[in-house]
């Protein structure tokens, strides 16, 4: 029996996104060298997650101290360098894997959900943003999965991992230099992220429906009678 091998995503058609992400990927290729050869592209995987844990705790922690965004915002920005090296390392050394694949794509998801919850529960975001922003983010991450195995494509559309990591850190900074509200809305004070949260989801949600009508229309109906 042959062993399947994982295409990385990265090698796949991707749908243009407002970043380019060619400055990440250039980086990832000079760090790959500095690498010993003993590292393997699971144990970046696992470094990664732990920071992206990392970042969750000082998102949390910066509701009792705001100077635990500091060190959140550097550990989220290196679990975002980890999340694109360990797929180039992977390549780089022709090692590749469904199982690596799974356990990248698995903790990313589980991380970003924590980094969420810790949002929330600091009180940067509204709770119920916060959650709200959860789930459709979880929901991105199926559809891409749609798109990978049903048209082998990656299809991140507008707003991928990038953008996301950017989006929240940016509001990180901020928020740590002007921590108030910005805006009174029905006596309810908003934040910036909480201004940044219901962009990205409205903004979001219109991406999500889009990108489920295109893949729905490229997929083969039933057989005829």
């Amino acid at each position: 029996m042959s062993t399947r091998t994982a295409t990385p995503p990265a090698s796949l058609p991707k749908a243009n996104q407002l970043i380019n992400e060619a400055f990440i990927y250039a980086l990832c290729e000079r760090l790959v060298p500095l690498l010993p050869a003993g590292v393997r592209p699971n144990h970046v995987t696992l470094v990664g997650f732990g920071l992206g844990v990392l970042a969750a705790l000082g998102y949390g922690l910066s509701g009792l101290q705001r100077a635990w965004l500091v060190p959140a915002i550097v550990a989220h920005l290196l679990f975002w360098l980890c999340d694109n090296l360990d797929g180039t390392l992977a390549r780089r050394r022709g090692l590749t894997s469904v199982r690596g694949f799974f356990l990248d794509l698995t903790l990313d998801q589980v991380a970003y959900v924590l980094i969420y919850l810790g949002l929330g529960l600091a009180g940067l975001v509204l709770l119920p943003l916060a959650a709200g922003a959860a789930v459709l983010h979880l929901l991105h991450v199926h559809l891409i999965d749609m798109w990978i195995y049903l048209r082998a494509e990656e299809r991140f559309g507008k707003f991928g991992p990038t953008e996301l990591t950017l989006a929240i850190t940016a509001s990180a900074v901020v928020t740590l230099l002007w921590p108030g509200p910005l805006l009174v809305l029905a006596g309810l004070g908003l934040r910036w992220f909480d201004l940044v949260a219901i962009a990205m989801i409205v903004a979001g949600s219109v991406e999500f429906i889009r990108s489920l009508v295109l893949l729905a229309a490229q997929l083969p109906g039933p057989p005829a009678a």
